[in-house]
């Protein structure tokens, strides 16, 4: 039976896979995890998938691209693993346009705000691969992180918060970090069910 990953980048099947698994263990809002993979002979694209849309709770897309900034760095991060130097080309304006809340953590828990010099989808972009290294780096430390999302989408909240930062800041995310209890790894949907078709890609993704 032939495999549904294709090779890429000199790449076997088995090896793309592992690269996309690793990507798709990032994190996002609601574990909504809103992204695609196209695997091509010579590039593998990152899309947002907007079929996982929260218009509810993100009407302005910044967490789902937060989300797939974060997927892009655990994607650059597999890569360089398997000795490939990825270049990476942001093309967030085309057509293809949970954790659970932090519990029983230490006392003094810390408050991480990830920042950009500059608004707009790529600041978004920039920011969700910062926030997935902030994430990381916590959990080789053995510490526990979630997301407080909501200070930043209310546009009062967010107002305050830029001016306690300071001019020409602008917050993207916050993060709660420090020791919480252990939890079981959220479910990730199949690699099958991230891949799209070989056809040539649409402006607006991430390769």
């Amino acid at each position: 039976m032939t495999s549904p990953v294709p090779a890429s980048l000199g790449l076997s099947p088995a090896e793309v896979t592992t690269v996309l698994e690793a990507a798709a263990m990032a994190p996002s809002v609601h574990n909504s995890q809103p992204w695609r993979f196209r695997v091509l002979p010579d590039r593998i694209e990152l899309h947002a998938d907007l079929t996982r849309r929260l218009p509810a709770t993100d009407p302005g897309d910044k967490e789902l691209r937060l989300a797939c900034g974060a997927a892009l760095t655990n994607l650059r991060i597999a890569l360089e693993a398997l000795g490939i130097r990825p270049m990476v080309t942001l093309l967030p304006h085309g057509q293809a346009r949970d954790r659970l809340p932090g519990k029983d953590f230490e006392r003094e828990p810390l408050i991480a705000v990830v920042c950009s010099y500059y608004e707009g989808l790529l600041a978004e972009l920039h920011a969700g691969q910062a926030m997935q290294r902030v994430l990381l780096t916590a959990t080789t430390l053995g510490l526990s992180a979630s997301f407080i999302a909501q200070p930043i989408e209310v546009p009062e909240c967010r107002k305050q918060l830029r001016h306690l930062l300071g001019a020409g800041i602008t917050p993207q995310t916050i993060l709660r970090i420090g020791h919480g209890s252990p939890v079981a790894p959220t479910p990730r949907r199949p690699i099958a069910d991230l891949l799209m078709d070989g056809e040539p890609a649409l402006p607006g993704g991430t390769s």
